[in-house]
């Protein structure tokens, strides 16, 4: 796989991503309050919390597809605001809701990423990818004919086509089934072994424990524990959960 090499050098860059500062509110609603974050290279970091605490919103907002009503940031070292090329480049996005074409099948989105990426030899990196996913008999239909797990397995390949240095994810192990959920866990840790980063939401605490570096717990728009996986307070977001 090729990727269009024109973009920034990235080996001088401390932080994978640095957030400073970011607030977001929908009308009343805060989303975002004041939320500063710093994840390193080769880290994979989870963040948990209840539905509504802001989890969904951060990730959009790290990958540009929402603009932080203040704050700033920065991935690889670069703004976001200055180098947007560059962040589509080096990072891949997976969203909770399908950021797939519904009249197109699966290879036909999957194809259609590629060509924005200018990826050469594609079609077989896509059918290593479904068929690992148990999904390539599947990725030929229409978008809108499909499960959600489904969808949600060809976005994952969406996300990693273009090989990015940084995996942002936002609930990428809802709707799986078990073995899908075990090829994340490979994906995901394969990334860190080749010193890229990952952020993923999820609800699944056992999980981030297992394959996680740092947790973040989110709760009402604010960060308010990142911690060690190994040192993580499980009383702390379980009494979070439990309030809801």
């Amino acid at each position: 796989m090729q990727v269009n090499n024109n973009i920034p050098n990235i080996e001088t860059s401390e932080s994978a991503i640095t957030a400073y500062n970011i607030n977001k509110n929908f009308g009343r609603s805060i989303a975002l309050n004041n939320v500063n974050l710093q994840i390193k290279w080769g880290e994979i970091f989870i963040l948990i919390g209840p539905n509504g605490s802001g989890k969904s919103t951060l990730v959009k907002t790290l990958s540009m597809l929402s603009t932080p009503d203040s704050g700033s940031i920065k991935i690889a070292g670069t703004n976001i605001k200055n180098n947007p090329i560059y962040l589509r480049h080096i990072t891949g996005t997976l969203t909770h809701n399908s950021l797939l074409y519904d009249q197109l099948s699966g290879f036909e989105n999957l194809v259609f990423t590629a060509k924005l990426f200018n990826l050469k030899n594609y079609e077989k990196d896509i059918e290593n990818s479904a068929k690992k996913l148990g999904i390539y008999e599947k990725i030929f239909d229409p978008v809108y004919t499909m499960s959600h797990g489904t969808k949600k397995k060809i976005s994952l390949i969406k996300s990693i086509l273009h090989q990015p240095k940084i995996l942002i994810l936002d609930e990428p192990d809802s709707g799986l089934d078990i073995k899908a959920q075990n090829d994340l866990n490979s994906i995901i840790l394969k990334q860190k072994k080749l010193n890229n980063t990952v952020l993923f939401t999820t609800h699944n605490i056992e999980k981030a424990i297992e394959i996680g570096d740092r947790i973040g717990i989110i709760n009402k728009g604010k960060i308010i524990n990142i911690s060690h996986s190994k040192n993580f307070n499980k009383n702390l977001i379980e009494s979070i959960y439990s309030s809801k």
